[in-house]
């Protein structure tokens, strides 16, 4: 098969020279560069998935603490927003300042003033564990 040469053809710049570049590569040399190009893509994808298989096996334990930050961040970060939400509903946030402050009341006097209702504490602690 012949490749047939193209005529170079002639551009002048801003400046007034005038330049000679060639119309186009090779059919045959370009179309081999393309080939081996694609074949280099086909050969990284068809070992895409036993490289990302091998890579998830040896590497689990790193990827699960990494997934496991994440959505601990994103748990903190919606909870964040849903309790902004409700600080901005009036007399929610004071209701629930109020209802805290009579919870916190309640457990000193029941469980930390007294020896007796301490051990008990101390005892439902353990048993829960």
């Amino acid at each position: 098969m012949k490749v047939e040469q193209q005529q170079p053809r002639s551009m002048t710049r801003g400046n007034g020279k005038t330049t000679t570049l060639p119309r186009s590569l090779p059919a045959t040399m370009s179309q081999t560069q393309w080939q081996l190009q694609l074949r280099k893509v086909v050969d990284f994808l068809s070992q895409l998935p036993s490289f990302l298989s091998s890579s998830f096996h040896n590497n689990k334990q790193a990827l699960y603490s990494i997934a496991f930050i994440l959505l601990a961040w994103i748990t903190v970060k919606l909870m964040l927003a849903v309790l902004n939400t409700i600080n901005d509903i009036p007399l929610l946030a004071p209701t629930f300042q109020l209802v805290g402050i009579g919870y916190v009341t309640w457990f000193i006097l029941r469980y930390l003033l007294q020896a007796g209702t301490r051990q008990e504490l101390v005892n439902t602690i353990h048993d829960l564990r």
